[in-house]
């Protein structure tokens, strides 16, 4: 594989994360009114800027980890039974994981929610 390729493969990932990730840190961003253009950004590292976000913009409560941990114990499950039949293959696996797993489990039902809300100051 040459140079090329691998520049190609990092750059289609930075690409990937920014829509997935990007999106979503901004809308996360802009519900707590702060700063979107950052919070976009923060997609580039994928999960890890996701959790930055949420821990910059949401103030965690019992009720909103536990949920956490039970998307994240139904998740693990639902891979592994799919897994264990032969639905899917361990590389579509971490696919699945990466893409649609994180985001499932960090963001609950707004997972594919992408709108920002534009919230005004009153001075």
């Amino acid at each position: 594989m040459g140079a090329s390729q691998i520049l190609l493969i990092i750059l289609f990932s930075f690409v990937l994360n920014l829509t997935v990730y990007g999106l979503a840190n901004r809308n996360i961003a802009s519900n707590a009114n702060r700063n979107t253009k950052n919070a976009f950004w923060l997609g580039i590292i994928g999960p890890l800027g996701m959790v930055i976000c949420l821990f910059k913009s949401v103030k965690p409560n019992w009720k909103k980890v536990l949920f956490g941990i039970g998307r994240f114990i139904l998740w693990a499950i639902l891979v592994q039974v799919l897994g264990e039949l032969n639905i899917i293959t361990e590389a579509f696996k971490s696919i699945l994981l990466y893409f649609i797993g994180l985001p499932l489990i960090l963001r609950g039902q707004n997972i594919f929610n992408y709108s920002v809300v534009k919230k005004r100051l009153e001075v």
